[in-house]
């Protein structure tokens, strides 16, 4: 009985993770995020990560690596500093999509990644579904996963 019932769990499990973290997604990210005025919610992804990302990204596009950055902080080290991340494999997407594009794929796709991890974990630690659901929402939609989207 338990073999049977485990696959269709499994398949409601991840059908109802998956709505429930592109609701988040919609109502506290991106509704957040297309705001034009600048809030406490938005500022980070207006006034650094957008522009880094496009900087870092079109550099590449042309050919070139990126070591410095004189446009943000008075000049910096590009490359050297982590939020940039050119090499972070996900970020890939920045080549071939426009980086406000990348920016919504790579955060829905980071918390997807994260939600069913957490539910394997769950899962693993013998957690029924409905416990590993509620771990994995739980921290999906904590502030720190939230915050961290950008990083």
């Amino acid at each position: 009985m338990p073999g049977t019932r485990g696959p269709r769990a499994a398949v409601f499990a991840g059908l109802l993770l998956l709505a429930l973290s592109l609701l988040f997604w919609k109502l506290r990210i991106l509704d957040t995020g297309v705001d034009l005025e600048l809030t406490l919610a938005n500022i980070d992804l207006y006034d650094s990560h957008y522009p880094m990302m496009r900087f870092g990204f079109d550099a590449l596009r042309e050919g070139r690596l990126p070591l410095w950055n004189p446009w943000q902080f008075a000049g910096e080290p590009f490359l050297a500093a982590y939020y940039g991340g050119l090499f972070y494999p996900h970020n890939a997407l920045h080549l071939v999509l426009p980086v406000a594009l990348a920016i919504e794929v790579s955060g829905a796709l980071h918390m997807l990644l994260g939600a069913a991890g957490m539910t394997a974990l769950a899962r693993r630690l013998r957690l029924d579904w409905p416990g590993a659901l509620l771990a994995a929402l739980t921290f999906v939609w904590s502030g720190w996963f939230v915050f961290s989207t950008n990083q």
